[in-house]
């Protein structure tokens, strides 16, 4: 949330291209910091009780950890939409990026958005627990992170369906 106070928040009046640039050189600023101050990789082994297997059906097994991972984590969508689309959080979240430019709006937009960048940023530390199925290195979504790049500035920021494969984005 520091980062999103000092860094980001100067780039909300600007161009969503511009935004996108500045939080790509800062995620290749602090990947050069991480490496410098920690271990190129990082394995972390499961406790014992979620090493067996788990019978799922007659002959079919599955990993006691991944039983537990996806059970727990299934439910977050459909918390996060209850959040977004159900309460006064929510609703103040849909409503941030048309009123971030109208000094009418009686809300506190700045916050607001420090609030949910927050938020993204806990929800990607609770994506880090996959952390015991693969080793955690820096730079591990790098391959993502140009393909999202790229899909950005050829779809367009905001048209979903030119983020759609084989969609001309001319079209959308």
């Amino acid at each position: 949330m520091a980062l999103e106070f000092v860094a980001l928040r100067h780039l909300y009046g600007r161009d969503h291209l511009d935004q996108v640039l500045a939080t790509f050189g800062l995620i290749l600023f602090s990947r050069r910091g991480a490496a410098d101050l920690g271990p190129a990789g990082l394995a972390l082994p499961l406790p014992a009780w979620l090493t067996v297997p788990v019978q799922i059906i007659p002959g079919v097994y599955y990993p006691a950890y991944r039983c537990r991972s996806s059970s727990r984590h299934s439910r977050l969508p459909a918390l996060l939409y209850i959040v977004v689309m159900r309460t006064r959080l929510g609703m103040l979240i849909r409503a941030g990026a048309p009123t971030a430019n109208d000094r009418r709006a009686r809300i506190n937009i700045k916050l607001l958005f420090t609030l949910v960048f927050g938020l993204g940023a806990a929800l990607a530390g609770l994506a880090g627990l996959i952390s015991t199925i693969l080793t955690v290195q820096i730079g591990m979504g790098e391959n993502i992170l140009i393909l999202a790049f790229v899909i950005i500035v050829i779809g367009g920021i905001g048209s979903i369906r030119g983020r759609v494969p084989g969609r001309d984005s001319s079209s959308a």
